[in-house]
């Protein structure tokens, strides 16, 4: 009893808070309701509660999603397409985990950097200054929502480099690209146009990922 009493409490202080006429109020939200069951209808209840109180898109105002990225598990955690990160939850720093994934990609002892602290800016800056001569543009948008990208924009089209970009739509990153792969859209039917060529290599992700780092390695185009 104390503990509802408690809850309702603390429900009533939020409330009194959200319905004051003079104060603005932006509400912030991240997984654990947007990957719910229920995901789309608690979604929907909290965008309710702005619009009902006239506090929806307004300056100071409003409900926001923080998740903004629907690849984080399936695209990056599990087939290691973070800087830090390696498949199966293995990390770049750990010379164990980065020996098993180079025997599992069949490349050269040693090929995988063991630094893994390549953060987007700095990603940019050594494409710029010539130190990085490969990337792989997946799973995000740098060149089109970095700001001031025209100087970065012009390094991956003018450096001696080359940049693959995984995208289903011609955007900026997409543009300045030397390959672009094709990539599974939440639209598309049925295994999407990703699935259909891993599909017809008789593929997984992690074996996709294989094959793109022994033709980086080996020079098997």
């Amino acid at each position: 009893m104390k503990i509802l009493m408690s809850l309702r409490k603390k429900l009533q202080t939020l409330a009194d808070l959200y319905i004051e006429k003079s104060r603005k109020v932006v509400s912030f939200w991240t997984m654990g309701m947007n990957q719910h069951t229920r995901g789309t209808w608690v979604n929907t209840l909290a965008y309710n509660v702005h619009f009902l109180l006239n506090k929806q898109a307004k300056p100071g105002s409003g409900a926001f999603s923080l998740t903004g990225q629907p690849s984080a598990c399936g695209t990056a955690r599990e087939v290691g397409t973070f800087a830090h990160r390696l498949p199966a939850d293995m990390m770049v720093k750990n010379p164990k985990h980065r020996a098993i994934t180079e025997k599992a990609w069949k490349i050269p002892a040693g090929t995988l950097n063991p630094v893994g602290n390549q953060h987007i800016m700095k990603i940019h800056r050594d494409i710029e200054d010539g130190v990085v001569k490969f990337a792989w543009v997946n799973v995000c948008n740098p060149y089109q929502d970095t700001a001031s990208a025209s100087h970065w924009i012009k390094a991956a089209r003018q450096m001696d480099n080359f940049i693959v970009c995984s995208d289903g739509y011609p955007g900026i990153s997409a543009k300045v690209s030397d390959l672009i792969l094709p990539t599974a859209m939440i639209y598309e039917n049925g295994g999407e146009l990703m699935e259909m060529l891993k599909e017809e290599l008789n593929i997984g992700d992690n074996k996709y990922y294989q094959l793109v780092m022994q033709c980086l390695t080996h020079g098997n185009g």
